[in-house]
């Protein structure tokens, strides 16, 4: 039986020893909306210096913007903040900084970290307590310092890691984890893809910026100055050197990282193939007078639901709650949208009160908030400024006939 081999092979989300990485924020436990605050997280990871990343995800209403990453790769992804680094800072533990905006919307809010990272050939993911913090008007400002911080500790789950899987290991397994699972290890490809052709194309440049200092230095005829201009050179053109070994190892983790989701999902679909058969969402209602079996999620190769009919269309749910719609595919043509976040569970509308109505659309297992319906993306850029203003975060996204456009 064909068995999973490689860097990374993943079924569960598994955690390192409790203890073995920590983290240590000063982000206050209450603050006042409409403001700005700028904290740390100190992350001890010990040794580990390899292919790493740190995650947040933070409360809807909310933003977060790079202060000091220490050379990481920021990225903001609708409700999550990334930084990515093709090896770990060298110290044991080390800070980064990042300014918080509270937005207006009051309330406790969580935040969830984790951080991953590749030891040994294999990939660790440590999720964290969540952190929660309350957000209010009688808050007065406050500032942060480094008498301030509080330990955050690794939650309770099994340590479990594995190198080889077969069909029958994960026949028994919960589907649905699987292709949770499946999802991650592709997100974690995607981000070091990214950033391994990044960092490959600026050590390359640096190569070449080398190979002409070289060739300078053999010009100059001051054998003193030649030596120190040629050792400087050598010493550049080696660094560009590792910087593109280490770039190739970030490559090949994730293409092993693609290959492995690919290979569970294939099992997962080999031995659990009712998982995959389209049915209604719970928001779901199904017109009678059409008197017949649905089709809308017939599954394809890449597990995209795709709706067969236009009466199928016609029966994704039109109910609407205080301004949510979740029925995307009643609008023909090309639109732009304002998407204010991405959810695990679904939100709610009197959250975005002060916006105005909005679409909560399920997609792909997330709940998407949507506002408006604009012909051009100049229009939805100039509504997006008025949502900014009102502390609220969202980027422009693309509907045809309905479809989100990739």
């Amino acid at each position: 039986m064909k068995r999973i081999t490689g860097i990374v092979c993943l079924l569960i989300t598994h955690s390192f020893i409790r203890g073995q990485i920590t983290m240590q924020t000063n982000l206050p436990k209450a603050l006042p909306l409409n403001s700005e605050i700028t904290f740390e997280v100190k992350i001890n990871k010990g040794n580990s210096t390899n292919f790493a990343k740190y995650q947040m995800e933070i409360p809807r209403g909310t933003t977060v913007k790079e202060v000091d990453v220490k050379s990481g790769s920021f990225a903001s992804d609708e409700n999550l903040i990334k930084i990515i680094w093709v090896m770990a800072p060298i110290d044991p533990e080390f800070s980064i900084s990042l300014k918080l905006t509270t937005g207006v919307v009051a309330g406790k809010k969580t935040f969830k970290q984790k951080y991953f990272y590749v030891e040994n050939e294999d990939k660790r993911e440590v999720e964290m307590e969540p952190l929660t913090v309350i957000f209010k008007d009688s808050v007065a400002s406050i500032s942060v310092s480094s008498n301030d911080f509080v330990s955050i500790m690794p939650k309770e789950m099994p340590s479990l890691l594995t190198t080889t899987i077969n069909a029958a290991e994960i026949s028994t397994k919960n589907p649905e984890l699987l292709k949770q699972q499946v999802l991650q290890l592709k997100k974690d490809s995607k981000d070091a893809f990214v950033i391994g052709e990044k960092e490959k194309r600026k050590a390359e440049d640096n190569r070449v910026k080398a190979n002409a200092e070289i060739s300078k230095a053999e010009l100059i005829s001051d054998e003193t100055l030649k030596k120190q201009a040629m050792d400087k050179a050598m010493l550049d053109k080696e660094k560009a050197e590792n910087d593109i070994e280490v770039a190739a190892r970030v490559l090949t983790l994730a293409k092993s990282l693609e290959d492995n989701a690919n290979e569970i999902d294939a099992i997962n679909r080999s031995v659990n193939p009712g998982s995959y058969t389209g049915q209604p969402t719970r928001n779901t209602t199904i017109i009678a007078a059409a008197n017949k079996p649905s089709s809308s999620s017939n599954n394809n190769e890449t597990g995209k639901r795709i709706n067969t009919n236009e009466s199928e269309k016609i029966s994704l749910s039109e109910k609407t709650s205080e301004g949510s719609n979740k029925n995307n595919n009643l609008e023909v043509g090309l639109v732009y949208k304002i998407q204010l976040g991405a959810f695990s569970k679904e939100p709610s509308p009197k959250d975005f009160k002060s916006i105005g109505k909005i679409k909560v659309s399920e997609e792909n297992g997330m709940y998407k908030v949507l506002y408006g319906s604009f012909a051009s993306k100049e229009e939805a850029f100039k509504q997006r400024e008025q949502i900014l203003s009102k502390g609220f975060d969202g980027f422009v996204v693309s509907y045809q006939d309905g479809v989100r456009v990739k």
